[in-house]
């Protein structure tokens, strides 16, 4: 733990004291560039915790950032973290929390908080995700986004519709009409759609539908009309999504059952691959490098498909292998079984731990 007068950073003993500063400093500037755009200052001092994991899963906003094991591992290698590694999305919630209440909808939650980090990490790959929700008929009307309540089993576009539908909402809306009157309607969202049709009318002088029509022309407009590059966009986030349910498994399993897994090179390195092609499709500048770099994503989410079950299998593998009888049939195959796929995914802890275990029961000599 290290304190500063405003955050207190709580990390894992994976990073050195002197690394644990930089963060400290880096959630900082994060903090003070939120304050500055929404124009506002937390009194109260938070706490921000770091937590260590397998694939990193975000953070929540009670500040918990999930970092994976690598990200980690390169700052403390680098001595240093980038400006934007974290961006400043939970600091954005903070801010607005204290400034603006928790009752707003949670698409003007999210699109707020992306919003800003965008302008943070200097990035706006939100329109180009709109646009592309918009071409497959996925963008709900205006008043269904400001709706305060959404089903509580969420699909992987609805996702994209509250957090980058949202933000390109926000972004449209403060260029229309500034800060200020994006912050009070920003306070009204806990209302019903009906009455924020009032509340739209005397902040920006026309009805839903107007404003809605008024958005979705300056989506075209920021985009330049990509909308097959933006289809492709969504296409490839709702392919990926099918690696979610792997991670969460493998990563569940790493905590109820630490001895069963270790970490797994190929995994990692397929899975940074998968993002570079991700990165590659929201920057290609034309409809053929984007249909390239989708390719390319495609077969690297079918990659990392195989490459997650097969390290899962090996895990699972492993931990039927417990209290079998020594020396049985069923406990030799499923070590070996165990010790295939973790070396296939390069667990190399986990595959000489089956190969000593193996050597033992054979009565053979460990490496």
């Amino acid at each position: 733990m290290i304190h500063s007068e405003r955050i207190t950073l709580v990390y894992p003993t994976i990073l050195s004291p002197e690394t644990a500063a930089l963060l400290l400093e880096n959630r900082l500037r994060a903090l003070t560039f939120a304050e500055s755009k929404l124009d506002s200052t937390v009194d109260n001092s938070i706490t921000i915790t770091i937590r260590a994991s397998l694939f990193g899963g975000g953070a929540d906003s009670s500040i918990l950032f999930d970092l994976p094991f690598w990200l980690l591992e390169r700052f403390e290698a680098s001595g240093c973290v980038p400006t934007t590694a974290l961006g400043c999305h939970e600091e954005t919630h903070v801010v607005a929390n204290a400034d603006l209440g928790i009752a707003a909808c949670i698409a003007m939650k999210e699109g707020l908080a992306v919003f800003v980090d965008g302008r943070y990490r200097r990035g706006r790959d939100y329109h180009l995700a709109t646009l592309g929700l918009m071409a497959r008929g996925e963008l709900p009307p205006l008043g269904r986004l400001l709706d305060r309540v959404w089903a509580p089993r969420m699909t992987t576009t609805d996702f994209m519709v509250i957090y980058n539908g949202g933000a390109s909402l926000v972004a449209f809306l403060v260029e229309l009409r500034g800060m200020n009157a994006l912050r009070e309607l920003y306070r009204l969202t806990w209302l019903p759609s009906s009455h924020i049709a009032e509340d739209v009318l005397r902040l920006y002088g026309c009805s839903l539908s107007e404003l809605e029509a008024a958005w979705y022309e300056h989506v075209k407009d920021e985009t330049n009309g990509r909308a097959h590059a933006a289809q492709l966009c969504v296409d490839a986030v709702v392919t990926q999504s099918s690696l979610y349910a792997l991670m969460t498994s493998i990563e569940e399993m790493r905590v109820r059952t630490p001895a069963a897994v270790g970490r797994s090179a190929v995994c990692e390195k397929t899975l940074d691959v998968l993002r570079s092609h991700l990165t590659a499709l929201h920057g290609a500048p034309d409809d053929i490098a984007a249909e390239s770099a989708y390719i390319r994503h495609r077969a690297a989410v079918k990659c990392s498909e195989r490459m997650l079950s097969t390290w899962f299998r090996a895990a699972n593998a492993y931990v039927a292998a417990f209290g079998l009888e020594a020396g049985s049939a069923e406990l030799l195959r499923l070590l070996a079984e165990a010790k295939v796929g973790y070396t296939t995914v390069g667990d190399l802890f986990m595959a000489d731990k089956c190969a000593t275990w193996l050597a033992e029961l054979r009565g053979e000599p460990s490496d």
